[in-house]
């Protein structure tokens, strides 16, 4: 027996090929740092890895599309940039990012996506990965469960993806839309608690025979039972809810500040 462990598909050549029929174009790595800010940052490896196509190493096509996100005229934009980006998924993310609270992506913290250039339909597509910290697990500070859906990035920094996407009517509205959505669906008590309480069920015996498992910032078998329901702290406070608590303050604080939006149309 050698414990519990994740089995994660790589975002690799073969992702891309399986997604979307191709792994000719580029696809880049994009971590911390990577704000898509017009400055010559798509330039640095250390910040846009390059995992495809690495001895041409052609950023052309990257330039581009930074360059349509930070320059074109706020008239011109959403028909610019549907020219070289892949809106309607993005905001259909979006809206998960912010409910499931994923503050280490690209809207909050700049950080941990992938963008593919799909050479098939001339489009960069945007790609989430890594989303450990979510469902109210916090390092900074901020209490996710309660922050404003409407006013999800960090404004205090540049993000103009997500930025200028929003900025948009009809894509704000359509950032609404599929949080209406996933409130009604995916995002609810209804449907998380049978999945959180199946996996429950399935992994507490391996939890509780695993001598790996309390290395991981001391928790116990107990402090994985209590997490579902409980808040329990940890060695830096970074779980301030169980993990049903924070569906059901999501839930709520997001179907309140959408029904305020509502009745000031």
């Amino acid at each position: 027996y050698m414990g519990i462990y994740l089995n994660v598909e790589q975002l690799d050549d073969e992702f891309v090929k399986a997604r979307f029929g191709n792994e000719d174009g580029n696809l880049y790595k994009c971590g911390w740092g990577a704000t898509l800010e017009d400055n010559g940052q798509i330039y640095d490896d250390g910040i846009y890895e390059i995992k495809t196509n690495e001895d041409e190493n052609d950023r052309s096509i990257l330039a581009h599309f930074v360059d349509v996100l930070n320059n074109t005229s706020d008239e011109n934009f959403q028909e610019e940039i549907e020219k070289v980006f892949d809106v309607q998924p993005f905001i259909r993310y979006l809206a998960v990012e912010t409910l499931i609270g994923h503050w280490d992506g690209y809207s909050y913290n700049q950080n941990n996506f992938y963008l593919y250039e799909n050479p098939d339909d001339g489009l960069v597509k945007f790609m989430p990965y890594d989303v450990d910290n979510t469902f109210g697990l916090d390092w900074l500070g901020e209490d996710w469960g309660t922050r404003d859906v409407l006013n999800w990035p960090n404004y205090d920094q540049p993000r103009p993806l997500t930025k200028r996407i929003l900025s948009i009517d009809s894509y704000y509205h359509q950032y609404m839309l599929e949080l209406r959505n996933l409130l009604d669906t995916y995002f609810s008590e209804s449907a998380l608690f049978r999945k959180m309480d199946a996996l429950k069920d399935m992994l507490s015996d391996a939890i509780s025979r695993d001598t790996y498992f309390p290395l991981t910032f001391g928790f116990t078998h107990q402090d994985f039972l209590d997490s579902y329901d409980l808040a329990i702290g940890g060695e830096y406070n970074q779980l301030p809810y169980g993990l049903k608590p924070y569906v059901t303050t999501r839930s709520e604080t997001a179907t309140e500040i959408l029904g305020i939006e509502d009745s000031l149309k």
